[in-house]
Order: C-alpha cells, then structure tokens, then sequence
C-alpha cells in the first residue's frame, strides 16, 4: 500500500523572433503529458478545472484513487491501478478549500455501490486523529460529520449498510451516525452491539433520533426492524452516588454493556437494558436504571430500578425478568423478588439444571444433589418464589441413581397449559447416556413416561 502526495508546476515557453509573421506556432499539448506531469500517468476524463497544488493519491492492491479540489469543490477519482483508466469519480456539491493534511488516512471502505473516504483534518494538541468523512454515491461526494478518535485506534472505524443508509460507528462505541444516501444525518451517537454466535447474522445497533432513543436490527446488512420512543429523552441524568451526593452526566451513547448482555429478545420485540457512556466512560459506563420495551416499532422507557442488568430473561405469559422484577410487555410491574435472576429458587443442597416459570411467582425447577452426595436422583418440583417453599417434588424414576459427576441436561419440548413435555438425561463419565421422555403435569406433578 502507497501514498503519494505529487504536485507540479507546467511552465510554457513561448519562443518569438522578431515580428508577428516570424511567430512560432504553439504546439497543442500530448493529452499523455498532462496525465504524467500532473496525474501521475491516471487518465482523468476531465482534467480541466482542477487546483493541481491539491493532488493527492493512494493505491491498495489494484485499485488508486485521487483526491483534489476541482471547480471549487472536493473530487474523488477511482482508477484501474493496471490500465490507468477511470473506474468512476465524485464531486462535492458545495465549494471547500482543501485544509487536510492528508487524503486517505486509512482505506476507503465499499458499502454495495458506495463507498466513504476519510480526510485528515489537521491534529490538536491532545493527540486525537481528527477525520472527514465523505460518502461517494452517484456521482456526488457529500460531507459526513467530523470525527475523532484516539491515538491507536484510526483502524477500528467501523463502516458498514443499513439496509440503504450507511453506518459509521468510532471505536469503542464511542458514538456514531447513520446517513442516508445523500449523507444526511438520520440517526446519532450510535453503538453497536458485539456480534455473538448467538445472533444468527442479526446485528443491532442503538441511538438517537430527533432526540428520541432509537433501537434498530439488521440482518444481512438490510434493517428488518427499528423502534423509536415517543418522546423526547432527557439525556442530561442525576445518579444517586449515596450519602446524600449525586452526580450529573449527560449520556453521550447507550452502550449494549458488559458482554454486550443488555440485550434480550423475547416473542414480541426486545428489551433494552443499555448502561450509558459519557466523557468519563470509554468502556463500560454507569447504570442508567432505564429499560426500554421495543414492541410494534415503539421503544418504550420502564424505570427498573438498581437491578442488575446482565441477569434478564423471558418469564411467564410474555412476561420479562429483569434482576428480580417482574414486567409485563407494556412496562407493568407486576412482582418483586427478594433475590435476583441467579438466586431466584436455588437450593444450597442441590444443583439445578433447568429452571422455568410456571406462574408469575412459580417456577419448575430440575435438579440433582451436590457433589458431597455419594449418588443422586434427578427430581423436579414447583416452587413458590414469594413465599419460599415447595409445592410439590416428585422423582424422574425413569432415570434411577446416577453418579454425582455424569452430565445432567433437561428439555422443554413442549408446553400445553399444565402440561409439559419434558426431555431428561444423564451420562456418566464412561459415556453411558440414560434418557427418559415424559409428560408433566405442573399442577400436580404427575408424570406420565412416553
């Protein structure tokens, strides 16, 4: 990869003896010579207009590019590295001086038949790179915002589509933008969630638009969903830090958080439970104790409290858990837990395997004894959340005794109402497997073996 920075002067002389008639005629200049002296041998179609002081040009592999004031405004080029031929070229519509101190800092990123190139906007003083950016589409090179980023970190810029619109987001989710087609501004101060295996190609991203929240997803690079809030959000936030002091912030990005976990679909949408990042908070952040619902294309604000935020879950009737609150789809609070999502029914003396409402406040639960025990039976009961206590327990006989240390996992494999279709097995060590497929009633704990 090459940079080049290449200007030239042409001085023509012009020879005269004598009088008018003994005049040497003007030779007309070898287009070929232009292209070498000022283009570097890149057969630009037009090469008239151009501020030949601001020539600057790049290659990458096969391909080269041009960047120059021409006409008053900024102009890209793309050429064939091999042939020197025009691929294609774009021009500002607005006219700007040039004022980079390089063109080109890092690779100009293809987003389907777009691409945005970055411009170096002269340093400061706290060693940040300083970039403009421009999206080529049709023909015309619009202006992005400026952006920042830190010492280091000039690589990291991530570019990519939103179904037409194009992202760019800084590194550490430092803020973002997405743009339309002709560079406008639609969505700010965007972060995106790390991609996980778990995702299924989905990619999703969070900001503000018209001072609104704003959720959207993308698969294969086409947006398939977007939530916004109603109203406006109040970025400006009071943190209670304790004895009597708080503290102000203003939330510049919601970050997905810790292990990109704020995140939780469910049968009707999503619930978005984002800490937030300030001038502070490069990495993580603080709480913001807000969750949003996203139903039916709205992005609904629900106060949760001090939970913690990595523990969320679909709960009963399209209900969620969030720490150890309970919210219906519309934001109602319908429970509250004494203990949080990880405690919710946990048994000091047994290990539970598969856990999974039943009720608002119950829950079914299969487990088998701890390590201290010298062998153990998988049992299932249905416990009371609220008041602590078992309902019912029974035994999968199926299964008989196993040794502590076998592999124990449980599926659901279907519910109707009460009753629930349940897959359960045990393999020990030497890889022996025992599996017993039953129907349970959650009522009474009745099991019926298929």
């Amino acid at each position: 990869m090459k940079r080049f920075i290449y200007s030239l002067g042409l001085v023509i002389l012009s020879v005269s003896c004598g009088d008018d008639k003994n005049e040497i005629p003007q030779p007309e200049i070898d287009p070929d010579l232009i292209y070498d002296m000022y283009f570097m041998g890149y057969h630009v179609e037009d090469t008239t207009g151009f501020d030949k002081e601001t020539l600057q040009f790049y290659t990458s592999n096969d391909t080269a590019w041009i960047y120059a004031i021409k006409d008053q405004a900024v102009w890209f080029g793309m050429f064939n590295d091999n042939t020197k031929e025009q691929i294609a070229e774009w021009q500002g519509a607005s006219s700007e001086k040039s004022g980079y101190d390089n063109a080109f800092p890092v690779n100009p990123h293809k987003v389907g038949d777009k691409y945005v190139c970055f411009m170096d906007l002269p340093e400061e003083e706290d060693l940040s790179y300083r970039y403009r950016p421009f999206l080529l589409s049709e023909g015309k090179a619009y202006p992005l915002h400026d952006i920042e980023v830190g010492f280091g970190n000039e690589d990291y810029i991530t570019v990519k589509g939103a179904g037409e619109n194009i992202l760019v987001v800084l590194p550490n989710n430092r803020g973002g933008s997405v743009y339309s087609p002709t560079g406008e501004e639609i969505v700010s101060s965007v972060a995106t969630k790390e991609i996980l295996e778990s995702d299924m190609g989905k990619e999703y991203f969070s900001g503000f638009k018209d001072g609104k929240t704003w959720l959207g997803v993308c698969e294969n690079g086409e947006m398939i969903a977007e939530y916004t809030s109603r109203d406006t959000y109040d970025r400006n936030i009071t943190i209670d830090m304790g004895y009597g002091e708080y503290r102000e912030h203003y939330v510049e990005v919601l970050s997905f958080g810790y292990s990109n976990s704020g995140l939780l679909e469910t049968e009707w949408g999503y619930v978005f439970y984002p800490l937030f990042k300030n001038e502070e908070s490069d990495y993580d952040g603080g709480d913001l104790y807000d969750a949003f619902l996203c139903k039916d294309g709205v992005m609904q604000p629900v106060f949760v409290g001090e939970y913690d935020y990595r523990f969320m879950s679909n709960w009963y009737d399209g209900s969620i858990l969030i720490g150890r609150g309970v919210f219906s789809q519309e934001g109602e609070r319908i429970v509250e837990f004494e203990d949080e999502y990880y405690d919710l029914g946990e048994d000091p003396m047994l290990l539970t395997f598969l856990k999974e409402p039943c009720s608002y406040t119950h829950m079914i639960r299969v487990a088998h004894a701890r390590a201290w025990a010298d062998y153990t039976v998988v049992s299932i009961e249905r416990y009371d959340l609220i008041n602590e206590e078992t309902i019912w327990s029974v035994n999968v006989d199926a299964l008989g005794t196993s040794a502590e240390d076998s592999k124990y996992a449980a599926t659901i494999v279907e519910k109707d109402d009460n009753s629930w279709t349940l897959e359960v097995s045990v393999t020990s060590y030497e890889g022996d497997r025992k599996t017993a497929l039953f129907r349970l009633n959650t009522n009474t704990g009745d099991i019926t073996y298929l």
